[in-house]
């Protein structure tokens, strides 16, 4: 699944947390992000990047398991404070990603 998020602030130094809202033990993830940064150039990093800086919006390529939801919450590192968050809907057999081989 892919979100499309918006900042105010193109220098705004971002930790991604996610959770699922079916069960407290399920596994979900951040698989990458892409944006553009404040330079112009298009980039994707994996979630191991310690900070993002995005010059608008930038998309989460997230993993969960099916009839799952996943919350995902951007926050500000200066001051943990929660600045976008947002639940996909249950994740279902449509939401599959198939890849050649």
């Amino acid at each position: 699944m892919r979100f499309s998020l918006f900042l105010n602030h193109s220098a705004l130094a971002l930790s991604l947390s996610i959770a699922t809202s079916m069960f407290s033990n399920a596994q979900a993830r951040v698989y990458e992000y892409t944006f553009t940064d404040i330079n112009g150039a298009q980039k994707s990093v994996p979630e191991s990047a310690p900070y993002l800086n995005p010059h608008g919006n930038f998309n989460a390529l997230l993993i969960g398991g099916l009839d799952q939801q996943i919350r995902l919450t951007v926050t500000r590192d200066a001051d943990n404070s929660a600045v976008y968050s947002t639940t996909t809907s249950i994740i279902s057999v449509d939401d599959r990603i198939s890849s050649a081989r």
